[in-house]
């Protein structure tokens, strides 16, 4: 599920069906109109053999980048590591653990070869 935002009911039905959730910069979103909050109360509930980030570039700049004007207007890859550090601050988990599993994930769903990842991402 590219970019899921939903409630729990949504987040079950999907993982009862097996689906890949995909979190973006939303989670970064702390404003409540915006559902951010409500997206990172619910990383609890995904497994981690489920769990993937990504960017949504060029849209969904995460917005813990500090201070507000060193925010770029557009999203790139390089910022995944602000949607990484807050899933995991979310989930309770350090934020490597969560690099590799993701990664780890990554490679499988796209059938990626085992030497394509480097650094901390590899397990």
């Amino acid at each position: 599920m590219h970019c899921f935002t939903g409630a729990q009911q949504e987040l079950s039905d999907l993982l009862a069906l097996d689906v890949y959730i995909g979190i973006t910069g939303w989670v970064c979103d702390d404003r409540p109109e915006r559902g951010g909050a409500q997206l990172s109360s619910l990383l609890h509930s995904i497994p981690a053999n489920r769990l993937m980030i990504e960017t949504d570039a060029p849209y969904l700049t995460p917005r813990n980048i500090k201070p507000a004007s060193a925010r770029p207007r557009r999203n790139e890859p390089a910022l995944l590591g602000h949607v990484l550090c807050k899933v995991a601050l979310s989930r309770g988990e350090d934020v490597d653990d969560v690099a590799r599993s993701t990664s780890q994930v990554a490679v499988e769903f796209f059938g990626m070869p085992l030497g394509t990842l480097s650094g901390a991402a590899q397990s």
